[in-house]
């Protein structure tokens, strides 16, 4: 499943020449940022961008770009796009420059060779959360043969059609959310979702939502046979966190957070939305690894959860670890049973990156926190979708510009205005 673009499909309209060429359909991967409007198609013609302040220089997208030329873009189901390199610059900052030209999809070709498009993830430098722009990544071979023609051709078009479609289901689909216990933006998503899951579920509509934990393991330990204890790790190295570094305070607290949260959503799905939210809320900031483990409790007590409840946790959590004779349960060192389960998924499933939400086996490319594009996604994999799915995004407009969008009221302020 690694880098999965869903069903979308880039095709060439035309011209012949060109498709002949390179043939009618271009394989790409989506941008894990900007809005991917899932459920619709985008056609239009593409364009070679030039500096804003030199009209001879072919613009590599890292400094501002002359504005979108309008006689390309009339009519009602055209879009503005852009064919860019890689290169020089973050792949955020070529969208940043690109949407503010006025463009409505991006495209990026590699500047390698050998290189396949779905081995590169376009990932958020953490400065594109406000961004509408849809960005896609094809390879160098496709890319420069598409621009070559468009310079060695000024009076020829070249018009795509980009789909950008998911696999369907009844009345019943599979949510599958990837998250870290200390990742702000899956809580803001938990939270988000939370709301929208209910109504639909109250409608007859079934999500089976499960969620899983971003883990991997310490290179150091495994090659020397899970020998070595690391301090941001358990189990001898077995299982860290992706997201901590060496010389953080929380150290391997943040991965037994992870599994006391997979041993209550085992235990008690309803009552882990509630703790979720919670821990979200109050337990970010700790300063320690003891002091996050109390919040931890403190939460659960918050949400509802019964002393026995709470027990039945502890229990699930001290023999999860496998015991060494008997020797004393040490996190550091003995291994874990649940933890192996989930480091064994995440890499069988190839998931990418974190936070990752799955629909339909579908993955989501854009901005996890954007609730507006997320909730299209999720409403687009149900053949009859349900009312929420019409009557829940009053904070959101329809803003029709080529096809209809769902934009954030904010986002649409800042960038439009």
């Amino acid at each position: 499943m690694k880098n999965k673009v869903n069903k979308c499909k880039l095709t060439i309209l035309k011209p012949q020449s060109l498709i002949a060429k390179i043939g009618e359909t271009v394989s790409y991967s989506l941008a894990n940022f900007g809005f991917q409007p899932y459920g619709q198609t985008i056609t239009g013609t593409i364009q070679i961008p030039y500096q804003k302040n030199n009209k001879d220089q072919i613009s590599d997208g890292c400094q501002e770009i002359q504005s979108i030329s309008n006689q390309e873009t009339q009519g009602f189901s055209q879009q503005s796009i852009y064919l860019i390199q890689r290169g020089n610059c973050s792949f955020v900052t070529k969208a940043k420059n690109a949407e503010l030209a006025g463009v409505g999809l991006l495209i990026i070709y590699d500047n390698y060779d050998n290189e396949s498009e779905q081995d590169i993830i376009l990932m958020d430098d953490h400065t594109g959360k406000h961004l509408v722009i849809s960005t896609l990544f094809i390879n160098k071979s496709n890319g420069e043969q598409i621009q070559n023609f468009i310079l060695q051709n000024p009076n020829q078009k070249v018009d795509i059609k980009v789909e950008f479609e998911q696999h369907k289901e009844a009345n019943n689909i599979n949510v599958v959310f990837w998250m870290s216990s200390l990742d702000q933006d899956s809580y803001q998503f938990i939270k988000n979702f939370k709301k929208h899951y209910d109504a639909i579920q109250l409608e007859g509509f079934n999500i089976k939502f499960q969620v899983h934990f971003a883990l991997t393991y310490d290179i150091e330990s495994r090659e020397n046979f899970y020998s070595l204890t690391k301090d941001n790790c358990v189990s001898n190295g077995r299982y860290c966190s992706p997201e901590l570094k060496d010389n953080d305070e929380l150290t391997s607290s943040v991965v037994l957070e992870d599994l006391r949260q997979i041993i209550i959503s085992k235990l008690y799905p309803k009552l882990w939305w509630d703790y979720a939210i919670d821990f979200g809320d109050v337990c970010l900031n700790s300063k320690s690894a003891r002091e996050l483990e109390i919040c931890s409790y403190k939460s659960m007590e918050n949400v509802g959860f019964k002393e026995e409840q709470i027990e039945a946790v502890k229990l699930q959590f001290e023999k999860s670890f496998i015991k060494q004779g008997y020797q004393p349960i040490n996190y550091a060192v003995n291994d874990n049973k649940i933890l192996s389960a989930e480091l064994l998924t995440f890499f069988e499933l190839e998931v990418d990156i974190f936070p990752a939400l799955i629909v339909n086996q579908d993955f989501f490319r854009g901005d996890i926190t954007a609730e507006g594009p997320i909730y299209e996604f999720i409403c687009d994999a149900f053949i009859d979708q349900p009312l929420n799915c019409f009557n829940s995004f009053d904070k959101y407009v329809e803003f029709k510009h080529g096809l209809f969008f769902l934009f954030q009221i904010k986002y649409i302020f800042f960038y439009r205005l």
